[in-house]
C-alpha cells in the first residue's frame, strides 16, 4: 500500500497537483478544479494506470495561453521520465516505407505457422512464436496478401519514375 501511495504522490508532484490533493472536483466554472487543472487530472488518471501507450489527442484544446503551456509542461515531463514518444509522422512513415513493409512480409512468412511454446523473460504467459510476432510486434499472419501486393505496387511504381524519368529528362542527347 505504501508504493502505491507513493507511485500516486510521484504522479501528483509530476502533474503539477501536489497543492490541489485534497480538493473538489466540482462543477467547471462554478466550484472545484477550473478547466486546466481538470485537464491536468485528466492525464494524472490516465498516468496512476501506468500504461504502456497514452494517445493524447489535443490536451490544450479549450484553454488559454497560460494553462496551454501548464499542460504542454505536464505533457513534458511526462515524456522526461523516460516514457517512448511516437510522433504522428512516424506512423504515416511507417505506412510509405517500403522497408517496413518487407521486414513485416519477412517475419510473417517466415514465421506465421510456427506453432512451438516459447518463454518469454518478464512475461506470466507462455506464448507461441506465431502468438508472440501477432502480440508484441503487430504483425499478422492473414495480413500476408495485401503486403505481397503493397510490394508489387512499390516495385511497378519506381520501376514507372524510372522509366518516365529516363524518357523525359532525356540524360543521353547531345
Amino acid at each position: 500500500m505504501e508504493i502505491m501511495q507513493q507511485f500516486v504522490d510521484q504522479v501528483m508532484d509530476l502533474v503539477e497537483l501536489d497543492n490541489l490533493k485534497d480538493a473538489i472536483v466540482g462543477l467547471p466554472g462554478v466550484t472545484g478544479l477550473s478547466t486546466e487543472q481538470r485537464k491536468r487530472l485528466t492525464i494524472a488518471v490516465e498516468l496512476v494506470a501506468n500504461p504502456s501507450i497514452i494517445f493524447m489527442d489535443e490536451p490544450t484544446s479549450g484553454l488559454d495561453a497560460r494553462a496551454a503551456a501548464i499542460v504542454m509542461r505536464t505533457v513534458r515531463n511526462t515524456v522526461d521520465t523516460g516514457r517512448t514518444k511516437i510522433p504522428k509522422w512516424w506512423v504515416w512513415y511507417y505506412w510509405i516505407c517500403p522497408v517496413a513493409w518487407t521486414v513485416y512480409g519477412l517475419i510473417v512468412s517466415q514465421y506465421r505457422d510456427i506453432e512451438d511454446p516459447i518463454d518469454v523473460p518478464g512475461s506470466a504467459i507462455n506464448f507461441t512464436v506465431k502468438g508472440y510476432i501477432e502480440d508484441h510486434y503487430g504483425f499478422k499472419s492473414d495480413f500476408m496478401g495485401p503486403v505481397a501486393a503493397v510490394l508489387v505496387a512499390f516495385t511497378v511504381f519506381f520501376a514507372f519514375v524510372f522509366s518516365f524519368c529516363i524518357k523525359t529528362l532525356n540524360f543521353q542527347s547531345r
